[in-house]
């Protein structure tokens, strides 16, 4: 369905295992490119700024299984109101006044990755970039934190594996 949606990533593989997903509120992003066109006012200059600080209300996920797989679980736990559902959550928040039925959500892959060790990092240290607007409920914000290092010779800290 995302696919047909937005005629984008129509290469992506959604039958492949062992990846990390993000989706986002696509009705929020729609809404957001319409009032960045209107605040433009034909400036083009002004309109690529606009919406390249438009902020994203996305989740971002790890699994196992497929993105067909996923994504269904996605959409059945927003229909039966189930309340882990971060689709039902930004819909509540959102969107109260608005049809469940007319709110449209997107979903791709952003990596493949070999192990589930390699997925948990990615997962946390996308969550960790991207914490504006998240739509990651905040446990599972620490769910897979990366620790960070931190040397210490004489006096000095040297800190690894930052970034900030």
């Amino acid at each position: 369905m995302n696919k047909t949606r937005t005629g984008k990533n129509l290469t992506q593989d959604c039958t492949r295992r062992s990846l990390i997903y993000e989706s986002w509120c696509m009705t929020c992003h729609e809404r957001d490119l319409e009032e960045a066109e209107s605040k433009a006012d034909g400036d083009k200059d002004k309109l690529k700024y606009l919406q390249d600080n438009i902020k994203m209300h996305k989740y971002i996920g790890e699994t196992a299984r497929s993105l067909y797989e996923r994504s269904w679980e996605h959409l059945t736990d927003l229909e039966n109101l189930s309340t882990k559902s971060h689709m039902l959550k930004h819909v509540v928040d959102k969107h109260s006044n608005e049809e469940m039925d007319e709110i449209k959500f997107g979903i791709k892959i952003i990596k493949y990755a070999k192990s589930s060790f390699e997925r948990q990092i990615f997962e946390s240290v996308e969550i960790q970039a991207n914490r504006q607007q998240m739509l990651n409920s905040s446990s599972e914000y620490n769910r897979c934190a990366v620790p960070r290092l931190t040397c210490k010779l004489g006096n000095k800290d040297f800190k690894k594996c930052e970034k900030e």
